[in-house]
């Protein structure tokens, strides 16, 4: 599966919360990431995701909130 396509399901990935998936869904957010998928990441429970959304968005001049809202995805919620 492509970085791009992994990016573009990310939360059906933090939906299914797998261990050890953390390190692909981090490199096709800073490869294909964007405001929303950081949110995501941000919110979804998960703290090697959270730290690197804000990691990513501190090097890509974003500002993104946390903000546990019912539409995010939440790690593992769908196992």
């Amino acid at each position: 599966m492509t970085l791009i396509a992994i990016t573009a399901a990310h939360s059906f990935f933090i939906h299914r919360g797998e261990p050890g998936t953390e390190p692909i869904l981090i490199k096709a957010l800073n490869k294909h990431g964007n405001k929303s998928i950081g949110e995501a990441f941000l919110n979804c429970g998960n703290i090697k995701l959270e730290e690197a959304a804000r990691s990513w968005a501190f090097f890509n001049g974003f500002t993104i909130i946390q903000n546990y809202r019912a539409d995010f995805p939440r790690w593992g919620s769908h196992r």
